[in-house]
């Protein structure tokens, strides 16, 4: 594994790490909430953001992550804390998992948060296979619940994202859900080819995530929650509080409408703008947590 830092301004490598104030574990039990809802890490990362930002992701270089500067996030110091506030689960960036010592791979092992998703951006095509051995290991070593992937590109290899993406699903438990990130820039940004993907893998383990934010339009979420309907398990959340109470509770009433019952990750929050460098992890976390709040508020009326 890679060791933390950043990159200075002369393009040495230098220990950057941002840390969290240390804060004692809470007593078990006093977090849950119908609806489950995940802290990001890659929301506290300032080096989040590719190189080439019009690139996003398709340029994954080597075995260690997509191009970026190393993290400067060590995510485990902010766990103790996000179980304090009422997170119920990480959905952990991969990077904070790969480009890390031994040290805090062992603490990510013993996370006082079930790591409930492990984000990754492993590739679907045949020559991305050693990439993917890779993900699944860190997938069984962190005894991850769910991994989050993105289809590829090129839909005239649908049939080989497919083929990829069984057999290395089978090569886990099979309770782990496997989560399709129904982006712009793959193939399953399309609400109806990402239906029929789902539809031809079959199993309902491979599930849906959409995006709760400020970016798409009302018209595309009622959409894809048509075309998706009960394979939509997951959404990722931008800005909540940014947008407001009846924003948000018009987006959750449509879900609900639609028999959602699923989970939720933090994933953006004010002050994050794209591609452009991010705040303090801190000031970031504290937005979360605003978040936070908001959503298990609408969510609990």
């Amino acid at each position: 594994m890679c060791a933390i830092g950043g990159f200075s301004n002369t393009g040495g490598l230098r220990q950057t790490e941002t840390h969290a104030p240390s804060l004692e574990e809470p007593a078990p039990g006093e977090n849950d909430h119908p609806f489950s809802v995940f802290l990001g890490t890659i929301l506290l990362e300032p080096n989040r953001w590719p190189d080439r930002p019009a690139s996003t992701y398709s340029r994954i270089r080597g075995l260690t992550g997509m191009g970026q500067p190393l993290p400067r996030v060590r995510a485990s110091e902010w766990l103790a804390r996000a179980r304090r506030d009422g997170f119920d689960g990480i959905e952990l960036w991969e990077n904070h998992a790969l480009c890390c010592d031994d040290e805090e791979f062992a603490r990510l092992r013993e996370s006082p948060l079930p790591i409930s998703v492990y984000s990754s951006y492993f590739g679907l095509d045949d020559a991305s296979a050693a990439r993917r051995q890779v993900a699944g290991g860190m997938v069984r070593d962190l005894g991850a619940r769910g991994v989050k992937y993105n289809f590829g590109p090129d839909a005239e290899r649908a049939d080989e994202y497919l083929r990829n993406l069984r057999a290395w699903a089978e090569g886990l438990d099979p309770d782990v859900r496997m989560i399709c990130e129904c982006h712009a820039g793959n193939i399953a940004e399309s609400p109806l080819m990402a239906a029929s993907l789902l539809e031809t893998l079959g199993d309902t383990r491979f599930e849906a995530i959409l995006h709760l934010t400020n970016r798409d339009g009302e018209s595309l979420f009622q959409e894809a929650l048509r075309h998706l309907g009960p394979r939509v398990r997951h959404i990722h959340v931008g800005w909540a509080s940014q947008q407001g109470r009846e924003w948000l509770m018009r987006r959750v009433r449509i879900l609900r409408d639609h028999g959602f019952t699923g989970t939720f990750t933090i994933e953006f929050t004010t002050g994050i703008e794209w591609g452009k460098p991010q705040p303090d992890p801190g000031i970031l976390y504290r937005n979360a947590v605003a978040d936070l709040e908001l959503l298990k508020e609408v969510l609990a009326s």
